[in-house]
This record gives C-alpha cells, structure tokens and sequence, in this order.
C-alpha cells in the first residue's frame, strides 16, 4: 500500500473530502490512502477540490465510487491542483473514474472503470504517468475511452486500456513522447510493447529493455 498508514475510509457510504483553499498558499495532502468512498449519484464526486492549490504527493485512490459518480477526484484547474506520486486503482463510476481537471505527474492509473465511459484522466494535463488495464464503457459511443479524454500528455504510457475501435486517448489537445497503444498522433509518440516487470499483476515498472527508456522529451521543462 505504498508505505501509507493514515487511511480517509468513507464505509461505502460516504464522499471522502471536500477543498476550499486561497491561490495564496498550497495545501500539502501526502501518504494517505482514500478508499470505500461513494459518490453518491451520477453527477457526484468521492474528492473535490473546489477552489485554491493543493497537491496530493504520495497517496493512494482506490475501491471508491461505488459504480456512480462523474469525475471521482476534482482538481480545481491545472496548474492549480497536483497530483504527484499517487496510484489510482480499483474505482468504478458511472464516467470518469479517476482525476480530472488536474496536473498528474508520475502517477499509475490501473484497474478502474466506468459503466458509462471511464476515461481515468478527464481535461488533465499528465506527465511521465502511467494508465493500464483500464475497462468498461458504452462502447458504441465514439467518446467511450478508458485511458484520457481531452487534456495534454507529455512522457506518459497508454497501454491495454479499453475504448470504442481500442482507443486509449479521445479528443487530446496535445500528446508527446508517450507510448500509446495502436498510435496516436504526436512529436516522438511510439506503438510498442512497454515491457512492463509483470502487468498481470500490476507491476508496472518497465524493464530494462523497454522502448519507454531514453524515449522521453529530452526537454521537458522547456530550459534547453
């Protein structure tokens, strides 16, 4: 469980954490575990941050939503809400079971879902994350995505995500140097195995003979 011993347990019942913050100063949320929230209807949310800065570093998301809600974890815009460091698993809704409206930096997205349509990262901006094994979705709708829908990735790998026609990204504003399965226009993006460590039980780590290695933006902070 990555280490954390402090634990927000909703019973099934219950939405998790609601933010009100200034823009003034960050609010610092780190190595807690969110787990068994409900987000109580179709339009709900288990985690949102309404207004302000706040990082989540070191947490983890998981067994939350309970197969209803729309965008389980709210940011409160890019650049404004981080999400560094975390897994995202295990959650279900009715759309978006995951982050939305977010930064999402070096955070691992597996096994979550969406009756409707689950597109795990919704209007994010991610970098070096990775989104795998996420299912579900009404798939005759062109829109049905498990990996991102809209947003912007930069080093990031999309890789056995269900979607309509397998899609794992719908409707990106911009995607680079990442891994995505069957493609995806973009500067440096690649389709190829990312020769995870052992992806049938979620070890997501890459191997040493991975194409993902020295396959990044070279720039990333755009210093040159």
């Amino acid at each position: 469980t990555n280490g954390n011993t402090t634990f927000i347990d909703g019973s099934g019942q219950n939405i998790l954490l609601t933010i009100e913050n200034d823009t003034t100063c960050e609010q610092l949320i780190q190595n807690i575990t969110f787990t068994n929230g409900n987000a109580q209807n179709s339009n709900g949310y288990v985690l949102s941050v309404n207004n302000g800065k706040t990082k989540f570093s070191n947490c983890i998301f998981e067994n939350n939503g309970y197969g209803t809600g729309n965008q389980l974890f709210r940011g409160s815009g890019i650049g404004l809400t981080y999400f560094e460091d975390c897994i995202v698993r295990y959650n279900s809704a009715e759309n978006f079971a995951g982050i939305a409206t977010s930064t999402v930096i070096r955070t691992v997205l597996y096994q979550n879902s969406g009756w409707n349509n689950t597109g795990v990262l919704h209007e994010c901006h991610a970098i070096n994350c990775t989104v795998f094994g996420n299912a579900g979705g009404w798939m005759p709708n062109p829109w049905t995505v498990g990996g991102m829908n809209g947003g912007v990735a930069e080093n990031c790998i999309f890789w056995n995500n269900e979607g309509n026609g397998g899609q794992q990204i719908y409707q990106a504003e911009s995607v680079t140097y990442s891994i995505v399965q069957d493609g995806y226009e973009g500067e440096g993006n690649i389709d190829a195995d990312p020769l995870f460590v052992n992806e049938s039980a979620y070890n997501l780590n890459i191997t040493e003979l991975s194409p993902a290695i020295d396959a990044g933006n070279p720039d990333l902070n755009n210093n040159g």
